[in-house]
């Protein structure tokens, strides 16, 4: 459900940030999200920030820690989930 709210959300952007600051973990459910996004949206910049270092973990055994950003800047923004 999620899922599709921010696929709708960011129709149109060309860059995504995901504050991953509330998620303790991340299912297999979520790595397909993740993987979806960066394979699918090629001509959209996916970034993940405040990823704590379990959801890493995962990250890194899934291969998909290139999405985690370095340093990111974030403007205002469009919409928020919370729990």
């Amino acid at each position: 459900m999620r899922f599709k709210l921010l696929v709708r959300l960011a129709k149109g952007c060309s860059r995504v940030v995901l504050d991953l600051r509330k998620v303790p973990y991340i299912d297999s459910d979520g790595i397909k999200a993740l993987r979806w996004l960066r394979d699918d949206w090629q001509d959209v910049r996916v970034e993940l920030i405040n990823v704590n270092s379990d959801v890493m973990r995962t990250l890194r055994l899934s291969r998909l820690e290139d999405l985690v950003a370095d340093s990111v800047e974030v403007e205002e923004p469009v919409a928020t989930g919370t729990g």
